[in-house]
Formats: C-alpha cells, sequence, structure tokens
C-alpha cells in the first residue's frame, strides 16, 4: 500500500514546499495511480496544515486537482480504489 500512497505524498510534499511547477505532473502520476479526486484535495488540506501554504498556492493545487479529473473523467479512465 505505501507504493499507491507515493504520488499522493508527493503532491501533498510539492504544495507544502509551493512548489507549482511540480503540481501538473504531481497530479497526473497521482490519478495514474489510482487517487481520488477526494484525495487529492485532501492531500492539499494536510499540505496547509503541516506547512504555511499561501492561499494563492493553494488554490493553484485545488485547480490542478480538478483540472484533471475533469480530464481523468473524458478520457473515461476507471478508477482504482487505494483502499477497499
Amino acid at each position: 500500500m505505501e507504493t499507491a500512497l507515493t504520488p499522493i505524498t508527493g503532491f501533498a510534499e510539492a504544495v507544502a514546499a509551493q512548489q507549482t511547477s511540480l503540481f501538473e505532473s504531481a497530479v497526473r502520476v497521482a490519478y495514474e495511480a489510482g487517487a481520488t479526486r477526494g484525495t487529492l484535495l485532501m492531500a492539499v488540506d494536510v499540505a496547509r496544515r503541516l506547512a504555511d501554504v499561501p492561499v494563492p498556492v493553494a488554490a493553484q493545487a485545488y485547480a490542478t486537482v480538478h483540472r484533471w479529473a475533469w480530464i481523468a473523467e473524458q478520457r473515461g479512465e476507471a478508477r482504482r480504489q487505494l483502499v477497499p
């Protein structure tokens, strides 16, 4: 299960470090690993609790999650559950 959580953790770490250039690829990799929109939104919330993430950076992270959720839906990609 640690492997399944690694992309989500990577995204949360990018948000906490305010590395906005990594958001797109981190979210894409997380969705490809089976993450859900809810899980990734929670990752943003966790990062905001652990680090002082400015509102514009958090807004960009949330927008990236929603954008890739839409892309995944348009592609018709089935989502796996990380934890049954």
